[in-house]
């Protein structure tokens, strides 16, 4: 009878952490020009990559790598485009549409504490663009609820690059950072859009996201308390040296 007991008790638990067990971290990807919009891609899982090599309305776009580091480390979160490439098969200058891929991330628990700093940037090249006309944006979101959702949660101001004449080489921006408060998971998205005008152009682009924990005040008072007695320090020695030079 106690054998039983004990089994049942067993059992029981291993329920419950069965049921407070969390979700397995995923990866989500959308694409959509406006018109034409890809099925959901995912869930994939962490670290992924999830990937996308096709048409979408007027623009052929391949997707070498959407990736995270979900649960996170203990330094930085982070959610990631590599090696996004776009290009124009259709004539785009009448009823202009805009490219737009969404990636999405869930189940991130480090960086530990609340609130967190979430930090974006990416980068592009353009070519064989219309100056002036050809665009890119990025912008980063963080939901401490966790709901996956795309751009759902707090989100960065973004960043966005018109194409310059010449239009050679990489460009890249760094965003403003923003805080947000998240509860035991959270989930982290982007939107990347790519606006082409031209047949034939294209454009090579990355984007980050990634989350930090926030310093703490007594860090950043000690850091700069510090800094007279470093310079003091600086100071002797460079009389020392100059006292032995002589």
């Amino acid at each position: 009878m106690a054998k039983r007991t004990l089994l049942f008790v067993v059992t029981l638990i291993g329920m419950s952490v069965a049921q407070e067990r969390p979700a397995h971290a995923a990866l989500f990807l959308q694409l959509s020009d406006g018109v034409s919009t890809t099925a959901l891609i995912g869930p994939t899982a962490e670290p992924g990559p999830v990937t996308f090599s096709g048409a979408v309305g007027r623009y052929t776009v391949t997707l070498t790598a959407g990736t995270g580091n979900s649960p996170g480390l203990p330094a930085f979160g982070r959610l990631e485009i590599t090696n996004l490439s776009v290009s124009l098969n259709t004539d785009n200058s009448v009823a202009t549409r805009d490219l737009t891929i969404n990636l999405a991330a869930t189940d991130y628990t480090d960086p530990s504490g609340s609130p967190l700093v979430l930090d974006s940037s990416g980068s592009v090249t353009f070519t064989n663009v219309t100056p002036g006309v050809a665009s890119w944006s990025f912008q980063s979101f963080a939901d401490g609820t966790n709901s996956g959702t795309f751009q759902a949660g707090v989100g960065t101001p973004g960043v966005s690059i018109t194409a310059p004449a010449p239009t050679t080489g990489s460009l890249a921006a760094n965003d403003t950072s923003v805080e947000f408060t998240r509860g035991p998971m959270y989930s982290l998205s982007s939107v990347t859009t790519i606006r082409l005008v031209t047949l034939g152009s294209s454009v090579l682009t990355t984007g980050a996201s990634v989350t930090t924990a926030v310093p703490e005040p007594g860090t950043l008072v000690m850091a700069f308390a510090s800094l007279p007695l470093l310079s003091g320090l600086y100071l002797r020695r460079r009389v020392l040296r100059v006292n032995q030079s002589r």
